[in-house]
């Protein structure tokens, strides 16, 4: 049930940074981010995918 839980909260947070980095990427081309930000989201990005990935195979 945990690992239900778990799993559940951890797609949850891929989403979100999925919704942060296009944001991130709109407000670079209005002129409103820099280029670091992006940068800095994609890394986050990144590390929540394979957060997902552990999660998805690791039996809580």
């Amino acid at each position: 049930m945990a690992g239900t839980i778990i799993r559940i909260l951890s797609v949850g947070v891929v989403i979100l940074a999925f919704v942060w980095l296009v944001r991130s990427i709109f407000a670079y081309k209005k002129g409103k981010a820099k280029k670091s930000e992006i940068v800095a989201v994609a890394i986050f990005v990144s590390a929540t995918i394979f957060w997902l990935i552990v999660t998805w195979h690791v039996d809580f």
